[in-house]
């Protein structure tokens, strides 16, 4: 059964612009790390069995603690230190073991928690050739980790999973993106949710290596040209203004992947002359993430694959994953799917810490149709379907040519009025507010589509546009 601390033997590096690391300087520092929090334990007497909540700054430190909780058999929550509000939400305080720290972090914590600041000493050479296991403290077989998610209902919640199956996902999605140890990734995603740590998991089972970088648009290709990426994971609304900066420069990728819940046709065709391959993916936080994925290398391929101006996320990603399209209501543009996967998560976890076990078949929320290939087109959020005078707003080919006119996100939300609002952000200037205004009065007009500046948009602590 393969662990995130085995992993550790590998020969893999990881870093980011200023500083870098082999899985060798990790290994040393996580077994200080890791005595130094099992001392802590013992010593305070904490519930083992309880909840880890480790609090980060960073990606670095999201992998250090990963690695931790591993070594420890932990129960273990990532969050960001920005988002400790966020724990009440999800968690009865009782059932937190402690707060764990890398860091000194000023924060204020409701209630009465554990908090562990994991102070660490340097690592030497000798340390670097230890290889000891330390006293466990759990009694389970491997760490469970648990991610924060809105699932289709849109109430936050905790999932469980067992480490092994998130390697086993990636093991999977390292196979059929051919990653091999003359990899680099640059990652811009927070390690504590899916996409950033699938593609962390994915660096390190193929040995290659992966930079962890905050998203500036601008400096994305002097990042790429100076460190020989090769691999770039990206959502659908980078890939214009990414495009916009990389033209006219050397730079190109051999892989680009998309794990947004919808990638444009105007998004593929903006970012494909950058990258040997790209490929589109579909999947959540409770599948795994990843379920359906799409091999596309030219133009065609996008034109073949596309339907409603956004690209099909694909095949299921092995032959394991079975999928169902059900029928949603009567009135429905689709079939709800559900689909049954090795790679998902034990079930929800309810603020008592109580484990419900996932059904046989999981609910997706989304709409799909399927072709006689096998392939799968995404159609729309079942709980986000637009009608306007009994029949359905083209939300998917607005936001296409918005998005190719533009590059600007945005998103689509019902009125009070029963109109259709196209929300976007203030801050885009007043030239693209009126090209939106435009687009939507010549082409859109008999939809009664708004355009509707707003201060910000809501997000979820994922980044996400939350849709309410």
């Amino acid at each position: 059964m393969m662990t995130f601390d085995f992993l550790l033997k590998g020969s893999w590096r990881v870093g980011n612009a200023r500083e870098e690391f082999t899985s060798t300087d990790v290994a040393a520092s996580i077994r200080i790390l890791s005595d130094e929090l099992s001392g802590i334990i013992r010593q305070q007497e904490i519930d083992e069995n309880s909840l880890f909540v480790f609090l980060i700054r960073n990606n670095l430190e999201g992998m250090r603690s990963y690695f931790i909780a591993s070594r420890l058999k932990l129960r273990a929550l990532l969050l960001n230190v920005g988002d400790v509000g966020l724990l009440s939400s999800v968690i009865n305080p009782e059932h937190i073991a402690a707060l764990v720290r890398q860091s000194r972090t000023k924060m204020r914590v409701e209630g009465e928690s554990i908090q562990i600041q994991l102070e660490g000493i340097p690592v030497t050479q000798n340390d670097l050739h230890v290889d000891s296991t330390p006293d466990l403290i759990t009694n389970i077989s491997t760490a469970r980790f648990y991610f924060m998610t809105s699932g289709t209902t849109s109430t936050p919640k905790l999932v469980q999973y067992s480490e092994s199956v998130l390697i086993e996902n990636a093991a999977a999605v390292v196979r059929y993106l051919g990653l091999d140890q003359r990899d680099k990734t640059l990652c811009f995603f927070p390690v504590q949710y899916m996409y950033g740590l699938s593609s962390m998991l994915c660096a390190f089972l193929s040995n290659s290596s992966i930079m962890f970088e905050s998203f500036q648009c601008s400096l994305v290709p002097d990042l790429i040209e100076q460190h020989n990426i090769t691999m770039l994971p990206l959502i659908g609304d980078f890939m214009i203004p990414l495009s916009k900066m990389m033209s006219g420069k050397s730079c190109r990728v051999k892989l680009i992947i998309n794990a947004s819940d919808r990638l444009l046709t105007g998004q593929a065709l903006a970012i494909l002359p950058y990258c040997e391959s790209l490929w589109n993916n579909f999947g959540q936080t409770e599948s795994g993430p990843r379920i359906l994925c799409l091999h596309i290398k030219s133009e065609d391929d996008i034109a073949r694959y596309s339907r409603y101006g956004v690209v099909a996320p694909g095949f299921p990603m092995t032959s394991e994953i079975r999928i169902e399209l059900r029928p949603a209501d009567t009135e429905s543009v689709g079939n709800e799917m559900f689909y049954q996967s090795p790679y998902a998560a034990d079930g929800y976890v309810n603020r008592n810490f109580i484990l419900t076990q996932k059904s046989i078949w999981q609910r997706s929320g989304d709409l799909f149709d399927v072709d006689n290939d096998g392939c799968y087109y995404w159609l729309a959020r079942s709980v986000n379907e637009f009608k306007f005078k009994g029949r359905f707003v083209p939300v998917q080919l607005i936001s296409d040519q918005i998005m190719r006119e533009t590059g600007i996100r945005h998103y689509f939300s019902r009125s009070e009025s029963g109109t259709i609002n196209v929300n976007v952000e203030k801050s885009a200037g007043e030239e693209i507010l009126k090209t939106i205004h435009r687009l939507l009065a010549e082409n859109w007009h008999h939809y009664s589509c708004t355009l509707n500046p707003v201060s910000a948009f809501p997000l979820t602590p994922s980044g996400k546009i939350k849709l309410v």
